[in-house]
């Protein structure tokens, strides 16, 4: 389909247009913000120029009082600014430019006497940063959770009109450690910290999904109550499983995280001296020792033999029939099936 232009404008002849006035490879880019209009082309040395000027438009505002659009009328006549170079302060040979819908210019141009192109999308990249949110904060006396409130800034943007911001994101870093919380309203409370310490918290305001946002906050500094002492090595509710193994001399505990906690299975010797006055009417005598364990496996053994008086002492322990009654905490009870008439040494392994 054809396009029909009711107003011409000769820009070889146009009073508001400066010099240069006769170009190659001329595109005119209206620009995705504010209303700019550009003109991109080559001037007479080979180099990239633009020149640019505002089209006159009135502004149609979203519900949060943001630009949305612009509704454009006619106009008879633009003035047109001094020429700059956006895109390349190098000599060119082709250039050319498309608009985008939200973008802007995208520019592709090749260098003179190379076989070289570049591409520059956006020609106008315009990281816009707005002013940050408000960021005040309750905590409650148990010192376990907290209330942030946001406050849009009174501050204007370009269009004039109050910054609204359609959602925060509320940053909370512990060392190297980061929460991040995103919230559509202007209130949140946040418990179950996972770790007490003292954070530093700020928040960004967004416009609308994936665009423009603010300048972090005024950082706020709270002391906080968590659920742990120090950062866990998994996130709070993850579900871990475990192998049990043997690792030489040791029980090995491997969780899926990879740590493991090893338990010495080596067993330990005591010798103990059953005294011959000791044994009660029951042929039972208690002797309490720090080493012995409700859990451990308790066996009754002989000494070992370095002289001939430890061969007697083993002698009377197997004619006496002295075996384990039973052990708790600290204490094992024997129970002799003939009470010696002397004192008897045991070896009592722990395992």
């Amino acid at each position: 389909m054809a396009l029909t232009f009711e107003q011409q404008i000769n820009l070889t002849e146009y009073a508001y247009n400066p010099n240069p006035k006769i170009v190659q490879q001329l595109s005119i880019i209206h620009e995705a913000r504010n209303g700019e209009l550009v003109q991109y082309y080559i001037d007479s040395n080979g180099a990239e120029g633009d020149k640019n000027t505002y089209a006159i438009g009135v502004a149609v505002l979203n519900d949060r009082g943001q630009i949305d659009h612009y509704d454009y009328t006619d106009y008879t006549e633009v003035e047109w600014n001094a020429p700059t170079a956006r895109i390349t302060r190098q000599k060119i040979d082709r250039l050319s430019v498309k608009a985008f819908p939200g973008v802007g210019a995208v520019a592709a141009y090749k260098l003179a006497y190379r076989s070289i192109s570049q591409i520059v999308a956006p020609v106008n990249y315009a990281p816009e940063r707005q002013a940050a949110p408000i960021l005040t904060a309750l905590i409650p006396p148990d010192v376990r959770s907290i209330t942030f409130t946001l406050t849009d800034p009174t501050q204007r943007d370009a269009g004039g009109n109050l910054i609204t911001y359609a959602c925060y994101r509320i940053v909370m870093v512990l060392g190297y450690h980061q929460l991040e919380y995103i919230t559509y309203e202007k209130q949140i409370t946040i418990t179950d910290l996972p770790v007490t310490g003292r954070y530093t918290c700020y928040a960004i305001g967004y416009i609308n999904e994936g665009e423009i946002c603010s300048h972090n906050s005024a950082p706020l500094v709270v002391d906080l109550i968590g659920i742990y002492n120090a950062w866990p090595e998994v996130s709070p509710g993850y579900r871990l499983s475990y192998t049990l193994s043997r690792y030489m001399q040791n029980v090995r505990l491997t969780a899926s995280t990879g740590t493991h906690t090893d338990a010495s299975i080596d067993a330990t010797d005591i010798t103990l001296t059953l005294a011959a006055e000791n044994w009660n009417e029951n042929n039972q005598q208690t002797i309490s020792n720090s080493n012995i364990q409700a859990s451990s496996i308790v066996d009754i053994l002989p000494v070992l033999v370095a002289s001939q008086s430890d061969v007697t002492n083993n002698e009377l322990l197997k004619s006496s029939a002295i075996y384990e009654s039973s052990h708790v905490n600290g204490a094992i009870t024997f129970f002799a099936g003939i009470v010696p008439t002397s004192d008897v040494r045991v070896r009592v392994r722990l395992r």
